[in-house]
């Protein structure tokens, strides 16, 4: 089962809690299959040229110059393929959300997840078991699969358990409720609970990350919306956190604080909002333990703030680190 995971959706640590765009992969592959070879070319070279810096610029450089379309295509069409083959083998792996091994059960409610356009069925098979399933892990996989496959009409069951002794199960529902857009003020509250509390292994291997990640990345769908008790539980989190952890958490925190798309060009830093500027102020003040990451300067370039720390607090109008 975790070698299906893995053919289905390679790294798969980002899917939750939005899940797997297949329309949006479909079209990629489509359109790569149409597109001119030397019209691509020109458009990493226009690519290379939009670099925010000399280090971003080298980077891109590098990969444009080790681009190859005709390889690209294969690749893109092979991993496509293997998710279709898994996904030709979904009406016999639906027979084991009721297996024996409660393993199997917990990695099979995983996988279904995966393949929105097979929703209906899947559905149905996660949904039979639910009723006399007895292993949190198994449930907690199942509820966010559910999510991701737009299964609302489990919603009134999955709101009982919000209330439940189980902090993983209440978590669970939680954040399947909010990838659903019922983000309410109970399903906020336990959303926070998961962020503020200890950190814990999720629990629901092969599902396996820290579960204080995904409460953030659910309240970050949020958005405007989100409540100021919830921001300050988010940018407390983000203030605590170091290397991977933060590179972790800069991402629902920015999506939280730019709800649309990274501002582009960077506007000056005086005219962020005052969310905005929290977010990069606590950005801007991490240590060089986080700072070496090239994850976490990845991460910045790609929503706008400068990619270096010293730019970064010049930007953020703070005094050079000591």
């Amino acid at each position: 089962m975790h070698l299906l995971c893995a053919l289905a959706a390679g790294h798969d640590e980002g899917l939750p809690p939005d899940g797997m765009d297949i329309t949006a992969w479909r079209a990629e592959v489509e359109k790569a299959r149409t597109v001119d070879p030397a019209e691509k070319m020109r458009e990493l070279d226009q690519w290379v040229r939009r670099a925010c810096d000399e280090g971003e610029r080298r980077v891109r450089q590098m990969r444009r110059d080790m681009y190859d379309h005709a390889e690209a295509l294969r690749c893109m069409e092979a991993e496509l393929a293997a998710y279709d083959a898994v996904r030709a083998e979904l009406p016999r792996l639906r027979t084991l959300p009721t297996a024996a091994d409660p393993y199997l059960r917990t990695a099979t409610a995983y996988l279904l997840g995966f393949f929105p356009e097979e929703a209906a069925g899947s559905l149905t098979a996660l949904e039979a078991p639910l009723a006399r399933e007895t292993v949190p892990e198994v449930l907690a996989k199942a509820f966010i699969s559910i999510a991701l496959l737009s299964g609302t009409g489990l919603i009134p069951w999955l709101r009982e358990h919000l209330d439940g002794p189980d902090p993983l199960l209440r978590w669970a529902a939680a954040l399947s409720l909010a990838r659903m857009d019922h983000g309410d003020p109970k399903v906020i509250t336990a959303l926070v609970a998961a962020l503020t509390g200890p950190a814990q292994d999720a629990a629901c291997p092969p599902f396996r990350d820290d579960r204080r990640t995904y409460a953030a990345l659910s309240l970050a769908r949020l958005g405007d919306r989100l409540p100021e008790q919830a921001v300050d539980a988010m940018l407390e989190c983000l203030a605590r956190a170091s290397q991977l952890e933060a590179c972790a958490m800069a991402v629902p925190a920015l999506r939280m604080a730019f709800p649309q798309d990274p501002p582009r060009p960077r506007p000056p830093f005086a005219e962020l909002t005052e969310r905005q500027q929290r977010v990069v102020r606590l950005l801007a003040e991490k240590g060089p333990e986080t700072w070496r990451w090239s994850n976490f300067t990845g991460i910045l370039r790609a929503w706008n703030p400068p990619g270096d720390p010293a730019g970064c607090r010049t930007y953020a109008g703070l005094a050079a680190s000591q």
